[in-house]
C-alpha cells in the first residue's frame, strides 16, 4: 500500500521510527491520540491496541524496572565443575546462568546449556577443564538502560541475557529478552495478582499472609517483628531463594526462624508470590 492510500501514515511512521532507531521523537500525547484515532476508525482491534500501548510503555521503561533483583538471581559458582554444572542445568528450567567468583558482584561469565552439552555428547575429556573454559563474556548494562534500546541490542547481538549494574559497578540484577518482551505482550495473571500488587502484605485468614517477595527485609521485620538479616540480600523473596539454593517451584515450602514460607506463584526466573505463616512457639 502506498503512503497516499494509507489512512494513517503518521501512525505507521511512528512504528517504523521506534523500531528502526530505538526511540521515538513523537510526543507521547500525540501517539496516544493516534492510537485512539485508529481504534475509533475500527482499523485497530483492542488486543492490537494493547500490544501497541505495550510498545509505547516499553519506550519509557528502564532495565531496573523489570530486572530480576540480585536477591532472586540464580547462579553457578565458578568452582563448580563442568559435570556438576550439567546436573544443575538438567534439573532446573534455566538455559543460561551467571557464573560467579567470590561473590555475586564477581560475575565471571555466562554459562549456556548448549555450550556444556557438546562436552558430553562428543565424549570430550573434561579432566583438567573448568567452567572458565566454556563460559561466555558477560554483557553488563546500567540500571537506567532504556528497554527499547536494550531490545534492539538483544536482537542484533543474539545475546539474550544481561547483567544489570549500578553506578558503582555492583550487580543490581539480571534481565533477559523474555523480561523485555513480557512488557509488550503482558503476563498471564490470576485473579489474585491485582491484590498482591496493591497490598504487599495481605492477611488472607487469621495467621496467614500473602506477601510480595519483593518486600524489603527491613519492612518484613517491622511488620512481623522478625530478625532476618539483609546483609546478603535485600528482599524476603531473596531470603527464601537462598534457603532453597535455587528458584523454588509452586507449593514448595520451607521454615526459617519462626516463619513457614509457602511458594504460591513462580516462573522460571523468580518467586512471584509467597504465603507466610508465623509459627506460634510455646513461651
Amino acid at each position: 500500500m502506498s503512503e497516499n492510500n494509507d489512512p494513517h501514515p503518521r501512525w505507521r511512521g511512528w512504528i517504523n521510527e521506534l523500531f528502526s532507531n530505538g526511540e521515538s521523537k513523537t510526543p507521547d500525547h500525540e501517539i496516544h491520540a493516534l492510537i485512539d484515532t485508529v481504534e475509533q476508525a475500527e482499523t485497530l482491534d483492542p488486543q492490537s491496541k494493547n500490544l501497541v500501548i505495550g510498545v509505547l510503555d516499553l519506550n519509557m521503561m528502564k532495565a531496573s524496572d523489570v530486572m530480576v533483583p540480585r536477591g532472586q538471581m540464580s547462579y553457578i559458582k565458578a568452582e563448580c565443575g563442568i559435570r556438576s554444572a550439567l546436573n544443575i542445568l538438567a534439573n532446573n528450567p534455566h538455559s543460561r546462568y551467571p557464573v560467579i567468583g567470590e561473590n555475586i558482584d564477581d560475575i565471571q561469565g555466562i554459562l549456556h546449556a548448549k555450550d556444556v552439552l557438546p562436552w558430553f555428547a562428543d565424549g570430550k575429556d573434561i579432566e583438567g577443564h573448568d567452567l572458565k573454559d566454556i563460559i561466555r563474556s558477560p554483557v553488563r548494562v546500567p540500571e537506567n538502560k532504556g528497554l527499547t534500546n536494550l531490545l534492539q541490542e538483544f536482537r542484533t547481538s543474539r545475546n539474550h541475557l544481561a547483567i544489570v549494574v549500578n553506578e558503582y559497578g555492583n550487580v543490581s540484577g539480571l534481565i533477559t529478552i523474555e523480561d523485555v518482551l513480557e512488557q509488550i505482550v503482558g503476563n498471564i495473571e490470576d485473579e489474585h495478582d491485582a491484590v498482591v500488587k496493591d497490598e504487599r502484605v495481605l492477611e488472607e485468614e487469621k495467621g496467614q499472609y500473602r506477601v510480595d517477595p519483593l518486600l524489603p527485609i527491613v519492612e518484613f521485620n517491622e511488620v512481623f517483628d522478625a530478625n532476618f538479616s539483609n546483609e546478603d540480600v535485600d528482599t524476603i523473596g531473596g531470603i527464601v531463594v537462598n534457603a532453597f539454593g535455587r528458584v523454588p517451584q509452586k507449593d514448595e515450602e520451607c521454615t526459617l526462624e519462626d516463619f513457614r514460607f509457602i511458594v504460591l506463584k513462580t516462573d522460571r526466573r523468580r518467586v512471584q508470590s509467597l504465603r507466610v505463616i508465623p509459627q506460634i512457639t510455646a513461651s
